[in-house]
Formats: C-alpha cells, structure tokens, sequence
C-alpha cells in the first residue's frame, strides 16, 4: 500500500475547511491506486472506500468526497471514507442491490430535498443503485422527422439518445441510470433506485454528481447531469501512524526541507513579515515531526498523530499570517538588495533633493546616479503633504529617502500599474491629486516590492 500524491492543490484557507472536523478520529488511510479501482459489479457492503471523482480522473488529478465537497490531497482521513450499506429485503426491479451510503462517522447521505446532505437517521437516508458506467457521445446527433413538412427537430448528446429511441420505440440500449459523458475504466454511478418518473424509460434518475466544470471549491450535489455522474471507489485501508505522518509531512513541503519551503517569508514586526509565534511554533511541530519519521525519536501512535494532525494547520496558519499595511510612512526597500549580494541598500528616494528639476522617485540601484542607501544610517524624514515635499536638505546629506504613503508614488511618476487614476503616464502623475483608485497599490507596493519595480 501507498499513498499516490495527483495534483496536490492548495486553495487558501478553504483547504482546512468543508466536511465537518478534518481530523474526526486521528487516524489516516490510504489505497492502492496501482490496484485500479474497484469494478462497479465487485462493490461490497462493509467496505471502505475513497470515491473520487470522475472528472479528476479524466483530467490527470485525485480529487475525492469529502463530506459536501471535494479534496485533492494525500493526507486521506476518516473525513473521505464511505461504506456501502445494504438495504436489507430491498432489491430494484432489475434485481441489483440497494444500498444507503454511510460515512465513517455514522452519517447517512439523506434523500433529495433534504435540508443537510447527510442525516444521523437512516429513516432519512437516500436508497441508491451502483451501475456500470456507459459511456454515451456528447457529440451525437439525431434529427427527429416532423410531420406536415415541418423541418426536422435536431438533438444532441442524451438528448438524441432519448428521442431517438422514443421514434423507435426501442428502449432496450437507454439504460438513463449507467448513462454517462466519461468514458473510464470502472467509472461507476450512484443513482436513486427508481427514474424520477417511474416506469417512464425516458425519465431520467436523480445521481451523486461531482463538481461542475472545473469548479472543485462547488459543494455536491444530487441531480441529474451527465458529464459528471461517474465515480471511482477505491478501498480504503487504515494508515500507521508513522506513515501518516510522512505523508502530511509530504504534502506541506512537497519533499523540500522546511528552511527551503518557506526561505522566502519573511519573520518579523514589519510590514508584510510573518508572524515569529507562528513560525518558531510550525517549526517546532516540524523538528518533533521529522525526528519521528527519522527515527530519532520514539513515540505512540496517539503522540506521532498528534503532531500529524497540527502540522498542516500550522503551516497555513503561518503562511496566512502577513502582518497588514497601515496608514502610516513607510521607507520602500528593495526585495532584490535585501536577498541578493552587490547591492546598496536598495531605497527609493526623491531625487529632487538631488536635481531640483526633476520630481521623481528613483532606487539608489540605478547606476551613475551617485546616490547609496545604507540601511545602518537612519534616513531623515521629508515629510509629505497633500503631495508635496518639503524639500529640504540637511547639511552633510546630499539625498532625502522619503518616507512615503503610497499614494504619493503617483505624485512623483512610479505608479507600478496602468491604473485608472494615472493611466500608466508619469506626465500624467504630476498633474493628478487625490486618491488612486486601484487598491491593489497599496498591497503590491509594500508586500513584495520585488512584484512591482523588478
């Protein structure tokens, strides 16, 4: 057994969040996925299983039920495993078993129309038929004859099928349960045990479908689309604890060290730094993580799950925790000084305290402008007001480094965007006052300058 890592997605804070308590029981699974999924025919009740969906598959990528959405990840809980449950004395007309399905905590999938998507109450559970997925053409065409020389009505996809086998009277190959756009090697459907209309062989069946297009943040849903009815049912086995957290480990690093995954985030007090409680925590759990998958250290199961459990949150919760810009002066440095070698200190500065007749803001990079900045000297302040500085000098310094707001690098013809307060033109800078009209200044300028003047 192994765990498969498949694009490995992270969608901000959403990744910890959906399907109830993300940790339910502390305990990992996993499934072979050299194994090949489980043949629709060869489903059993009592069984674990991992239903991924069928649109993952036919795009190269894992993503499974999780509760009322979907997950890609590699750290499988009890959150993604589901049994077939037999309905007992119930069978459909075709002879095919009935089943509830069940999660790991109890819960049952509810009926449509439910209020919630899966209910405590197996009165309240939907009953559902597993088929063989048939793959269908989405691109098939029928042409229905009208009478009295009326053009032909034109179908397309399911929709041909349909009336073409109603023109025929032959509904022995519209099997609208199995009916599906994919076409995968045991692609299963999950579907109500009777057509919405029953006895109608037209009608369609209600069926657990996945996300819609390429939506995977959508919740699921029950209804009837088929370009997303097909499933995938892995079997889920339970996890060592070691291996889960190796796993976990994987998936917050994707193999690196964690000094090379988050060399670039800054720790400190300063604006768009990262906060040094959550970084020296993250880098704890990750020291007693790795000295347990090393073998340096000995632990239970219930101490190394532990550490599983805490890890991936407090990797997000550092990595989302940028201290905010506030209304303040600010000196604009440089990202390329700070983290490369052969630089100055690497400012902006107002270089009409160099030239008079020239109102811009310039970095003390540029070459030949005679101009450094070392950050050891503290910078004198030129204060700002309504745009306009001061423009004094002190004696014994041949440059101001302005501390600035950001508005004001519009003043001065540095506008990193072609917004719609400036238009991208520095001629246009200085004849504007007032307030940008584009927030993302504000945040670009001084999170990564880097972003911003390269």
């Amino acid at each position: 057994m192994r765990n498969v890592y498949k694009s490995l997605m992270v969608i901000g804070t959403s990744f910890l969040l959906g399907a109830g308590t993300m940790w339910a029981d502390g305990r990992y699974w996993t499934y072979d996925a050299s194994a090949g999924a489980t043949a629709p025919d060869n489903v059993q009740a009592g069984q674990p299983y991992f239903l991924q969906t069928g649109r993952s598959e036919a795009a190269g990528a894992a993503w499974f039920l999780w509760g009322d959405r979907f997950k890609s990840t590699s750290s499988l809980t009890s959150d993604f495993v589901y049994y077939f449950e037999e309905v007992p004395g119930e069978t459909a007309k075709n002879g095919a078993k009935v089943y509830y399905i069940k999660r790991q905590n109890g819960d049952y999938l509810a009926q449509p129309g439910n209020a919630q998507l899966y209910t405590p109450s197996v009165e309240r559970a939907w009953k559902v038929t597993v088929h063989t997925a048939e793959n269908r053409d989405p691109e098939y065409t029928y042409s229905h004859a009208n009478p009295d020389g009326a053009a032909p009505t034109q179908y397309k996809g399911m929709d041909a099928f349909i009336n073409e086998a109603k023109d025929n009277n032959d509904f022995s190959n519209l099997n609208l349960a199995a009916a599906s756009y994919l076409n995968l090697s045991n692609g299963l459907t999950i579907t109500s045990v009777e057509a919405n209309k029953a006895d109608d062989p037209t009608s369609p069946f209600t069926a657990l479908l996945n996300y819609p297009g390429d939506n995977t943040a959508s919740n699921v849903a029950l209804g009837t689309d088929y370009s997303r009815n097909v499933w995938l049912a892995y079997p889920a086995s339970k996890q060592s604890a070691i291996d889960a957290l190796k796993g976990v480990m994987q998936e917050v690093t994707g193999g690196q060290t964690l000094e090379e995954k988050i060399k670039s985030y800054q720790v400190g007090s300063g604006v768009a730094q990262y906060s040094k409680e959550k970084h020296d925590k993250l880098v704890e759990l990750w020291n007693k993580a790795k000295a347990y998958a090393d073998g340096t250290a000995t632990g239970t199961d219930t101490e190394i799950e532990a550490v599983a459990e805490a890890l991936l949150p407090a990797y997000q919760d550092f990595v989302a925790s940028p201290n905010p810009l506030v209304p303040g002066y600010y000196i604009v440095t440089s990202w390329r000084a700070e983290n490369g070698s052969d630089y100055d200190g690497g400012a902006l500065y107002d270089r009409s305290a160099v030239d008079p007749g020239d109102r811009t803001l310039r970095w003390t990079l540029r070459k030949n402008d005679g101009v450094d900045y070392n950050e050891s000297d503290p910078p004198l302040l030129q204060y700002l007001q309504n745009g306009v500085g001061s423009g004094s000098r002190q004696e014994g310094r041949s440059v101001l480094f302005p501390q600035l707001r950001n508005r004001q690098l519009h003043r001065y013809g540095c506008c990193p965007l072609q917004c719609d307060f400036c238009n991208g033109s520095s001629r246009e800078h200085l004849q504007h006052s007032g307030e940008p009209q584009d927030p993302r200044l504000l945040l670009l300028l001084f999170a990564r300058p880097a972003q911003v003047f390269g």
